[in-house]
């Protein structure tokens, strides 16, 4: 623990945006591990019940042509799957180029929710490596100043 802390102040300046790239860059996927945990969904229970309501059996649906079980699992599900199959239930007697457009509508909102904070994560990998490049020329032209002001008789332990 103390050594990182060491190489910290060996670091010097350019050590700072490199552990704060990689305090958020560890809060952004513990955010994400955390909602794609919570938004986790059984395939096969959407499954079972996508192939009951498209075959009408078993007492899916009622008097009135409506699926009170499927609105009920699909708006207990948690995930995007489940979402999308409610908004599609919610609107199933609309046209067919409306349905298609709120489908559509939220389905780009599903997958935005997937893709939040990605892109902070992209750039965090991008410019930390190139962060890190910098500071090993730093310290290579530290290094190479010793060089001169010793006059090329330097004792290793001085770079």
């Amino acid at each position: 623990m103390f050594e990182s802390l060491g190489m910290l102040t060996k670091g010097r300046v350019i050590m700072i945006p490199i552990f704060i790239c990689s305090v958020v860059g560890l809060t952004i996927i513990i955010e994400r591990f955390i909602y794609f945990r919570k938004s986790s969904e059984d395939p096969e229970k959407i499954f079972a019940s996508l192939t009951k309501l498209l075959k009408d059996e078993g007492g899916f649906h009622d008097k009135e042509g409506e699926h009170p079980e499927a609105v009920k699992l699909f708006a207990e599900s948690p995930g995007p799957v489940g979402r999308l199959m409610q908004a599609g239930l919610n609107h199933k007697d609309v046209p067919r180029w409306k349905l298609e457009e709120k489908l559509s509508v939220v389905g780009q909102e599903e997958l935005n929710n997937l893709g939040k904070n990605i892109r902070g994560l992209e750039v965090i990998a991008t410019i930390s490596p190139l962060m890190g490049l910098l500071g090993t020329v730093m310290g290579m032209v530290q290094a190479f100043n010793k060089v001169a002001q010793y006059k090329g008789q330097v004792a290793p332990s001085i770079l």
